[in-house]
């Protein structure tokens, strides 16, 4: 990597998170905030457009260059990707250094036979171990506390696990395929955060029923829904039938998952975005014309920190949109699950 294209800019406004507490990006101002996405996004779009050819021919072709990003707003002038690109440019050709800053690969499961490669580099991974303590601490977790993932998570294992680390919690190494063994290795291990997603829960509830183990009982306090959004019947179900409160764990395999965004266990009211790293976007499906906060379309992430691969304007396939902050200055995200998102979906 060129070295006038090196993350300066955070390098580090934040320290690794050895407790338990909030960083100082987490409680900044809008203004701060503001501040920062625009210094970040800047420096993205010219990490891109300097190492990425495919990126710099997009922006050539539509007469445009970082330098032209003046305000946040000005984003909307530059071209989306989407998993298209990512398949057509596997496994290396949008990846912004050289293989030996990559310390990490995994794939972006998809369904496809060749799932496109997502790489991070040690930065990369140290802000990834960041976002994902952020997210555990804002769920309620604290150092000392056992996590569970339930089944396989594929490449959130790791996340899960450098978060956990952060935080000093311990992420039980252990897979199940069997209902019984879950709840086996859940009455054993005693965990106080289990994350699921609502098919596997819909799955355990009936089982734990069976051998009349309470979750309370067993001291979980949580269980952290990811990765696909969740209707709130489906969750009143589960935490009628589990007993205990449930909180939206919110990743995008292709850009960072977990990590992206945590639904806070004060509000539970959508998903607070990390936007100190990923600005967000609502588009109209149909047109790729930007939405203001409140109306639904499709979610669209930007980087504004990823070394390896950068990922400019990527658009999702959710539906959803965007919400003031609560406690803190950074948007929420509301996504639609199920029937509600399928008007839309079809349109993206």
């Amino acid at each position: 990597m060129n070295a006038n294209t090196r993350l300066d800019v955070i390098a580090f406004e934040q320290r690794p998170l050895t407790q338990p507490q909030r960083d100082t990006l987490e409680t900044c101002s809008l203004e701060q905030l503001r501040d920062v996405q625009l210094r970040r996004l800047r420096w993205s779009l010219k990490h891109a457009w300097r190492n990425v050819p495919w990126y710099r021919q997009q922006f050539e072709a539509m007469g445009l260059h970082p330098e032209q990003l003046q305000e946040l707003e000005d984003l909307a002038r530059f071209p989306f990707i989407g998993n298209a690109e990512l398949h057509h440019h596997y496994p290396f050709s949008l990846f912004a250094v050289s293989p030996r800053q990559v310390v990490r690969l995994q794939a972006c499961h998809d369904g496809s036979a060749r799932s496109p490669l997502i790489g991070y580099t040690r930065n990369d991974q140290e802000v990834w171990a960041t976002l994902v303590a952020r997210s555990l601490r804002v769920a309620g977790a604290h150092a000392g506390d056992r996590l569970y993932a339930l089944g396989s998570l594929d490449g959130a294992s790791a996340g899960l696990q450098l978060g956990a680390e952060r935080l000093h919690c311990a992420l039980i190494p252990l897979a199940a395929r069997e209902t019984y063994e879950q709840v086996r290795l859940l009455c054993d291990f005693q965990p106080q955060m289990l994350v699921a997603s609502p098919a596997q829960l819909l799955a355990l509830a009936p089982e734990l029923e069976r051998q009349g183990v309470s979750l309370p009982g067993l001291s979980l306090r949580t269980v952290l829904l990811g990765p696909q959004p969740c209707s709130n019947s489906l969750r009143q179900e589960l935490e009628r039938r589990l007993g205990v409160q449930t909180l939206a764990l919110y990743g995008v395999s292709a850009l960072m998952d977990p990590g992206i965004g945590m639904e806070c266990l004060e509000s539970r009211d959508g998903v607070t975005l990390w936007e100190d790293h990923f600005y967000p976007e609502i588009i109209d499906p149909d047109s790729g014309t930007p939405l203001p906060d409140g109306q639904f379309g499709e979610v669209v992430l930007t980087t504004l920190s990823r070394e390896a691969l950068p990922m400019i304007r990527y658009r999702t396939g959710e539906i959803g949109r965007l919400l003031p902050g609560t406690s803190h200055s950074m948007r929420r995200l509301e996504r639609l699950a199920g029937p509600e998102a399928k008007p839309l979906r079809q349109s993206a």
